[in-house]
């Protein structure tokens, strides 16, 4: 998942599900508290040259003493650790796709997306899987990743707490109505999945669509009473929620598009149940050629559907930005360390915004990219998101 390429071309069950204190009911904040931190240096931690953190940050508490997470290259490795601030980079490939030169495969190249798990053991993951045609000779007349790239979003499980994935059937959990071909010409398909979060019985992601004949760009929300099977979820088309097709085993005529959620600003990097505001809020990376518009913005929502506007709380370079000589961020993940959920979609105090810090050499971007984080604070604000 190349974010940088395109420079260049729900929360906790029951228990949380009311207002917690006074400050319910009110929009929550966010604001910088603290410096950045490193938490993998490629330089000093990297396990191969392309071992890089190229996704938000995903984790799970697979016991009382014991976190795993992720923010990984399409050759998927996991970092491990007694909590989230002491995590460490494991060398082993937990999970790969084959490479298939057939994109109705959905196993070209894979990156763990999300997250979720009940129990610790059994660790259930959404893919973004990149068909890069340009790879495979015959498949795009076109030479470039971005004109020749067909993605969809795959169902992955570990049965041994994230120590290895295995596919999930061979349907997608979301793929666009038509199929790849050799004339495409641009990226094409649903992106970049969210963390996971829980809302009643149902689970929930936001992903990114991409525009393609009757469907807008934006993101959409895609929910499941059944993590098991990716044929189980279904998207929000802006009155109820429709089955997702796929172009290569179903009839596409009467295929729906999703609707793009509104307020969302840039690409949603994650989203969390904010436990003393009954409210969730979601952050996300956006780049302007205008001055102070770049960087991380957050969102509030009460039903994950109606999003307040974007506000911009962390000023910098994005992947979009273009100036030379500095580095860029990108991948934003909103986590509170301390969180009362097994898999961190609940922020119950000050959380930390985990980043990836992107080195350029002049105009250049380079393979260096470093995981870091900063504290934010959480705090209430007058006024009711809509």
């Amino acid at each position: 998942m190349n974010r940088f390429a395109f420079a260049l071309a729900v929360g906790a069950c029951c228990a949380f599900g009311g207002p917690a204190n006074s400050n319910a009911l009110r929009t929550p904040t966010l604001t910088p508290a603290g410096p950045i931190e490193s938490i993998f240096d490629w330089n000093a931690s990297r396990c191969a040259d392309d071992d890089i953190p190229d996704t938000p940050l995903r984790a799970v508490r697979v016991s009382p003493t014991s976190v795993v997470a992720f923010s990984t290259h399409f050759d998927n490795r996991r970092f491990l650790g007694t909590s989230l601030s002491s995590i460490v980079r494991e060398c082993a490939v937990v999970f790969a796709g084959e490479g298939s030169p057939n994109p109705e495969d959905y196993s070209d190249r894979v990156w763990i997306a999300s997250t979720w798990s009940d129990d610790g053991r059994t660790i259930f993951a959404l893919g973004h899987d990149e068909y890069q045609a340009h790879r495979h000779p015959g498949r795009c007349r076109f030479l470039t990743y971005m004109q020749c790239w067909y993605n969809a979003i795959v169902l992955l499980r570990s049965d041994n707490a994230g120590r290895t994935f295995s596919r999930v059937g061979e349907r997608p959990v979301a793929s666009v109505p038509i199929r790849q071909d050799v004339d495409q010409g641009h990226n094409r398909g649903f992106f970049e999945p969210t963390n996971i979060v829980k809302r009643g019985a149902a689970f929930f992601v936001l992903i990114r669509a991409g525009p393609e004949g009757a469907q807008k760009p934006g993101t959409c929300l895609f929910r499941t009473n059944d993590l098991t099977q990716p044929e189980s979820w279904r998207f929000y088309d802006g009155a109820g929620f429709s089955a997702n097709v796929d172009p290569y085993r179903d009839e596409v005529s009467s295929a729906k598009p999703c609707a793009p959620l509104k307020g969302l600003k840039g690409i949603v990097g994650s989203v969390v149940y904010a436990a003393g505001y009954d409210a969730y809020v979601a952050v996300s990376d956006f780049g302007s050629n205008n001055p102070g518009e770049s960087g991380f913005y957050y969102s509030v929502s009460r039903d994950l559907i109606h999003w307040s506007e974007g506000r911009i709380f962390l000023p910098l370079a994005t992947p979009w930005s273009p100036a030379c000589g500095q580095d860029h961020f990108a991948y934003p993940s909103l986590v509170d360390v301390d969180s009362p959920s097994r898999n961190f979609d609940v922020v119950a105090g000050d959380p930390f915004l985990y980043f990836v810090r992107r080195h350029f050499d002049g105009c250049q971007g380079t393979l260096r990219r470093d995981l870091v984080r900063m504290k934010l604070r959480l705090s209430p604000s007058d006024g009711i998101p809509p």
